[in-house]
């Protein structure tokens, strides 16, 4: 692509030069933050029009622009620019200044119609990817272009970009003067001269030859391909295009329904022959049209909610159920590119199918689509928590576990006493994983009744040098009556405690070694080992001292603990 010279002498890194950012408000913090975000936004875009967008520049710019932009929508919620020619209007006042040449952002976007542009909060860094990759296609206008910026930008339906388009070419034509030059008034009369006109009319008609009219055989095999071509095509697309044009000019309730109604009928046909791109095609369109509901119409959104929970109802999507294993590769990425476009409610339905699918690869399809869905509202996954199936828990507490904030978190916590095993322990490996803090709040299943959730917890507190699990397991070693069959569950509790603990613990470690039981109470003489273990790891001179003390006591059997845990 041409680039004009000030662009190719620029450095793609360093980004527009600041003299054509224009900060009006020094001390305004939402100006400068949006300077941050637009001096992002056209390194970006400078990128992808000198690289492939594959290349580590097109990526790492790509990666700064969404950074800088969810940071300010974070504060924000959005962010919209307004386009003139050679200008670009942040708050009613200009941001950036530029030519007015083919190949600036602001004279592009102005020239396509755009009047303004809008990021909302929630966009996602591909979103951002494909919105780069448009703009670059037609930053320079080829002779015979292909496609303009305006349609790439609603066909692939950017949910959290929005825009304007002007009407830029009603009245844009210069108005032409079409009326003759008079001519001098002629002595006629006003009945000769219109018969000289007639007659001059009709001189100039030339005499048709119907040999010329007759097309060659040649032409006439084209013409029936063409018919028959025309007669194979499927019309669908077309009355969808119609039917969406009807959605969004129609401003009443009773007839929006209607069409709606259609599109339902249309959605459901094309999940039964499986014509998947359609069924996109439909789902992409009312998305569209919920996008761009204008004040004044509040019955449009609940109308299209409606639709979208009609068509994700197991009756709806029954005929793709029962034909999974028919379906092949692309047929399933098919499938996948239109269930993405439902709503976080579908979820229901697609855990059903999810129970009801057989083939793996369409197992890890759904999984993968819910988990999209419920990253955009995680709320439709609590709902379904209580559900007996127990692979279908193990895979949504997965999901949560990689949402981030409290609220998940919280869910997951609820969760640790869950009757099903599998379930405590997928659980609890997600809330350590994301931070091993929340061992802090597990403690008490260090009674749980499986070994390996046991272990779990206390493979944790080994490492938890905060000396809140040091201060659990003194209380807990001191306070609970352990059973005759808990000596190996014991032993390794003051293991854990010789690990995350400290001197404050040798006071208590001393008392149950060296303190003073009957010789036939097996349990007091499994803590004297394991407190003598805990010294032993604890290392410090202090601890070191109390267990050779003790490996020369005058009872034989704390000699002999002392001596063994000495020995290592």
């Amino acid at each position: 692509m041409v680039l004009k010279n000030d662009i190719e002498q620029e450095s793609i890194k360093d980004g527009p030069p600041d003299e054509v950012l224009k900060d009006k408000d020094a001390a305004d913090k939402e100006w400068r933050e949006a300077q941050v975000v637009l001096k992002s936004f056209l390194r970006a875009w400078k990128n992808y029009s000198l690289y492939p967008d594959t290349h580590v520049n097109c990526k790492a710019g790509l990666k700064n622009f969404y950074t800088q932009l969810e940071n300010y929508l974070k504060i924000n919620g959005s962010l919209r620019f307004e386009f003139a020619s050679g200008a670009l209007n942040f708050k009613g006042k200009v941001i950036l200044s530029e030519p007015r040449e083919e190949g600036y952002l602001t004279y592009n976007l102005f020239r396509d119609g755009i009047q303004w542009l809008k990021f909302k909060k929630g966009i996602e860094e591909e979103e951002l990817n494909v919105f780069l990759g448009i703009l670059n296609k037609y930053r320079i206008l080829a002779d015979e272009p292909d496609g303009d910026l305006v349609t790439a930008l609603w066909s692939n339906f950017l949910p959290h970009i929005q825009y304007n388009v002007a009407d830029l070419f009603w009245g844009a034509e210069p108005e032409m003067d079409f009326t003759t030059t008079p001519k001098p008034e002629s002595k006629l009369s006003s009945s000769s001269q219109k018969n000289i006109k007639a007659d001059e009319e009709f001189e100039s008609i030339l005499p048709i030859d119907i040999n010329a009219l007759a097309i060659t055989q040649r032409e006439y095999e084209e013409l029936n391909t063409m018919v028959r071509l025309e007669e194979k095509r499927d019309p669908t697309p077309d009355f969808l295009d119609a039917l969406i044009d009807c959605l969004l000019q129609n401003k009443q309730k009773e007839n929006f329904e209607s069409i709606l109604e259609a599109f339902e009928e249309e959605f459901n046909d094309s999940i039964a022959r499986k014509d998947f791109e359609i069924t996109q095609r439909i789902l992409k369109s009312l998305r569209y049209v919920l996008t761009y509901t204008e004040a004044g119409t509040p019955w449009i959104r609940p109308a299209i909610d409606k639709f979208f929970v009609s068509v994700h109802s197991d009756k709806s999507l029954l005929p793709l159920q029962e034909s999974w294993d028919d379906l092949d590769e692309k047929q399933l990425a098919k499938v996948k590119n239109f269930l993405l476009l439902f709503q976080p409610d579908a979820i229901e339905s697609l855990c059903n199918m999810f129970l009801k699918a057989s083939p793996l690869n369409v197992r890890q399809m759904l999984m993968g689509v819910i988990n999209s869905l419920a990253s955009r509202d995680y709320r439709p996954i609590e709902a379904l928590l209580n559900r007996p199936e127990e692979e279908l828990i193990v895979n949504l507490v997965n999901i949560l576990c990689q949402i981030k904030g409290e609220e998940p978190i919280q869910i997951l916590f609820k969760m640790i006493h869950h009757s099903s095993v599998k379930v405590r322990q997928v659980v609890i490996n997600c809330l350590l994983q994301q931070d091993v803090k929340n061992i802090q709040k597990l403690y008490t299943l260090i009674n749980d009744e499986n070994d390996f959730i046991r272990r779990t917890i206390l493979n944790y507190m080994k490492v938890d040098k905060s000396g809140t699990s040091e201060d659990f397991l003194l209380n807990y070693l001191g306070q609970e009556k352990f059973k005759s069959d808990q000596e190996t569950h014991v032993i390794e509790c003051f293991k854990t405690l010789g690990r995350c603990g400290s001197n404050r613990c040798l006071p208590f470690l001393t008392q149950t070694l060296t303190g003073r039981v009957g010789l036939k109470d097996m349990l007091k003489q499994t803590n004297r080992k394991g407190a003598a273990i805990a010294l032993k790891t604890i290392g410090t001179e202090d601890a070191v001292k109390i267990l050779e003390d003790a490996s020369h006591s005058l009872f034989p059997n704390i000699r002999y603990i002392a001596r063994q845990a000495m020995k290592g």
